[in-house]
């Protein structure tokens, strides 16, 4: 990947360039994978965000709201990439992306109220930054990389977002301990921001010689109507309210249970996901995408319950490992699923739309999930374990609603063949040799990255 296509146009195979046809595994692939992973590292190192807002007199409900009103920012960044990244490129989106996520990093450490405005704009800036970056690195790998290969690099890279959830929560934990002061709330925004100027370093040396993007057409609100994945965007929204959990309400319910940090729950559950993904990395393609869809929310859903059975630091890898496993089998099974529903010239908007609805779910899902700790507090019930039975709900009524209106998931070869038909259909009908051919390479899509 030290050079690349002139454009970042779809090449038939005929036309691949040799470039693109040697190994992708040098020296650029590893600068993207060390940018991933320090930005995996510097989300997860302010897991411990429950500290920030405790500290300011918050309650589980701000953290919760603060978190969901966050998502916006996340939810802009993707509309962006849908209707932007394939016009300015990924590396002026990536680069410029990192800047925001540092700058509102930075931002948190001259904040004083977590119940005013500034701290929601912090919070936006920093979800839209983190969005734009992961997005932009998955977009850039998989048109630089040889088109064959691309499943096997995305889920490559996306191990890095493994390696990072293993790191941070364990380095925040060093950094606060058990009762953090105020100097070491900022000490983990700090390296937070140093992790991710690190990445933004590592980033502008592997897209160096990215090449300027073609001009291409918008696509349209209505290319989304006519080819979205149905009731597999519920799933997705329970996905991402159910997967993102952890990283929010996790460190307040082993505070109040007193059970130390949480470096050991997220040590476990990267590691678990990690073996699970490489050693499930073709079931989609064996067995199809619903049965894995379905197994992961059962997994999902029993993570929450699983919750209710902690009481010390060692049952608390019990909803480690099944988070770990339902992440694992989740991700790349939604996004190669919604992708599977578009065709190849729309892959970035496929998964765009996705990884919208995973945002959509933490809109909605974080404000009730802190509301509901709230209310169980006033109500004299168990906060925490309230909180997780209300999630778990909601992720078995996804799984039930996917589980009797499967959606039609269509392959390349036949959603080209009816775009054909559309205004677009000379531009598509182009690309109709490689969508064939790459159709095959989409379980594990750009997935993991994000994860997060």
């Amino acid at each position: 990947m030290t050079s690349f296509p002139a454009t970042v146009t779809p090449n038939s195979p005929a036309e691949e360039p040799e470039e693109r046809t040697s190994s992708p595994y040098n020296a650029t692939f590893a600068a993207c994978y060390i940018a991933n992973t320090a930005t995996m590292i510097a989300v997860s190192c302010t897991f411990r965000y429950d500290d920030f807002v405790h500290l300011h007199g918050g309650t589980a409900f701000d953290l919760g709201l603060i978190v969901g009103l966050g998502t916006l920012g996340a939810l802009t960044s993707r509309a962006m990439q849908a209707f932007g990244l394939d016009r300015i490129g990924p590396r002026v989106m990536w680069l410029s992306c990192l800047a925001v996520y540092i700058g509102s990093v930075l931002f948190h450490t001259q904040l004083d109220n977590v119940t005013q405005p500034p701290v929601y704009i912090a919070r936006m800036m920093m979800m839209l930054g983190l969005a734009g970056a992961f997005g932009a690195s998955l977009t850039f790998v998989s048109q630089a990389g040889p088109v064959g290969r691309m499943g096997e690099l995305l889920g490559m890279l996306g191990t890095s977002g493994f390696v990072g959830l293993a790191i941070g929560p364990s380095l925040s934990d060093w950094l606060l301990g058990d009762s953090p002061q105020m100097s070491d709330i900022n000490r983990m925004f700090y390296t937070a921001a140093g992790l991710a100027s690190l990445a933004w370093s590592m980033a502008w040396w592997a897209t160096r010689h990215a090449p300027r993007p073609v001009e291409r057409r918008w696509p349209s609100l209505s290319s989304i109507r006519q080819f979205h994945s149905g009731t597999l965007l519920i799933v997705a929204a329970a996905m991402g309210l159910g997967l993102s959990l952890p990283g929010v309400f996790v460190r307040s319910f082993v505070r109040q249970a007193g059970l130390g940090g949480i470096g050991r729950f997220f040590l476990v559950y990267a590691t678990v996901a990690l073996i699970v993904r490489i050693a499930t990395r073709s079931a989609s393609d064996r067995i199809g995408i619903r049965p894995v869809v379905l197994t992961g929310m059962c997994f999902l859903s029993a993570s929450m319950m699983s919750f209710l059975l902690v009481s010390t630091s060692a049952t608390l890898v019990i909803p480690a490992m099944l988070t770990g496993v339902a992440h694992a089998l989740l991700f790349p099974a939604v996004v190669s699923g919604g992708n599977l529903s578009f065709p190849l010239h729309y892959r970035g908007l496929a998964t765009t739309l996705t990884l919208a609805m995973f945002d959509v779910g933490n809109l909605i899902g974080q404000p009730l999930a802190g509301l509901s700790v709230r209310i169980a507090e006033l109500s004299g019930l168990p906060p925490h374990g309230t909180m997780f039975v209300v999630v778990a709900t909601l992720i078995g009524t996804a799984a039930a609603i996917y589980a009797i209106r499967p959606p039609r998931v269509l392959s390349y070869a036949e959603a080209m063949s009816r775009e054909a038909a559309s205004d677009d259909g000379q531009a598509a009908s182009a690309v109709v040799t490689e969508a064939i051919v790459t159709d095959s390479c989409h379980s594990e899509d750009p997935v993991a990255a994000s994860a997060s």
